[in-house]
């Protein structure tokens, strides 16, 4: 079996999160592969600005880990962080998103395709209301 890793963020701004139309057609976070050399955080930031145009902070003390597979034989590991922007202006990587929505909990938790995502913005949402 092959391994993939990825590194993503639920993405905050005031009391909307970010959701993005990639470009099969499902909705998700941003999210990408790690290059030779990132930590977890760095590569989660890099994926961010590029899938959006948006700089991020991250909030300390959220990491979750979602596994799947990409394909028979490719077993797929993404960590997640949640992260906060002031910035709600998104121009979207061409190649790889195709629309955009800044919603609150109830809408984007609605508007998320895979169950895991829903999980997971169930659980960052939690997070931040501690």
């Amino acid at each position: 079996m092959t391994a993939e890793k990825s590194c993503g963020v639920i993405i905050l701004s005031g009391d909307d999160y970010l959701v993005l139309q990639h470009g099969k057609g499902h909705w998700d976070f941003p999210k990408g592969h790690i290059m030779p050399g990132e930590t977890e955080q760095e590569t989660a930031k890099r994926e961010v600005l590029e899938e959006t145009g948006i700089k991020i902070r991250l909030f300390d003390g959220f990491k979750e880990e979602t596994k799947y597979f990409t394909k028979p034989g490719v077993m797929k590991t993404v960590i997640w962080f949640v992260g906060f922007t002031e910035v709600k202006k998104v121009k979207m990587q061409e190649k790889e998103i195709i629309d955009y929505k800044w919603l609150p909990y109830d809408d984007a938790l609605k508007q998320l395709t895979f169950a895991n995502a829903k999980q997971l913005l169930q659980k960052a949402h939690e997070f931040l209301q501690k």
